[in-house]
């Protein structure tokens, strides 16, 4: 059995898992029909979006507050103005940011990781995160847990720096 090198071995890996968990989650984008709260993610950002109404009190219990999810609806009307009337295609346009918002996630993991505990950990922390099945699941769906996450990330390596 070989040893490991560093920091080129760990490079690899967490580029190759990292690019496993961002192909997984477009994937399961993909496959799976809508879950139970994303549409009133996707109604209050269009409602935001084309009427300048943020109201939240009729949308429901779930009553999303964020227009975070707006590159989404905007993907989503995109794919209907051009013509895309496959529902499918629609809901993966819609899901595509949620999944690229991983991939930011993980980048600046790595980037918080390295800076307090050096490369090896970066790598570690990136690996981790993109083996985590709520960050799986979530970036392939309309919701704001990944950007969250990333908010959370980005708000600690500002305050730390």
């Amino acid at each position: 059995m070989g040893r490991l090198h560093l920091p080129r071995d760990w490079r690899l890996l967490s580029l190759l898992v990292s690019i496993f968990a961002v192909a997984n989650a477009l994937y399961s984008a993909w496959d799976q029909g809508w879950a139970f709260d994303e549409r009133v993610h996707i109604a209050w950002s269009q409602r935001l979006l084309t009427q300048g109404v943020d109201e939240r009190q009729s949308l429901g219990r779930f009553e999303s507050k964020t227009p975070v999810v707006m590159p989404n609806v905007l993907l989503m009307n995109a794919a209907r103005a051009a013509g895309i009337a496959d529902e499918s295609v629609v809901r993966f346009a819609g899901r595509v940011p949620t999944a690229l918002w991983l991939a930011a996630l993980l980048l600046a993991t790595f980037h918080l990781a390295r800076s307090f505990f050096g490369e090896t950990a970066g790598h570690l922390a990136v690996i981790a995160t993109a083996l985590d099945a709520n960050m799986a699941a979530n970036a392939s769906l309309v919701t704001v847990d990944v950007v969250y996450a990333l908010a959370v990330v980005l708000t600690a390596s500002a305050a730390f720096d």
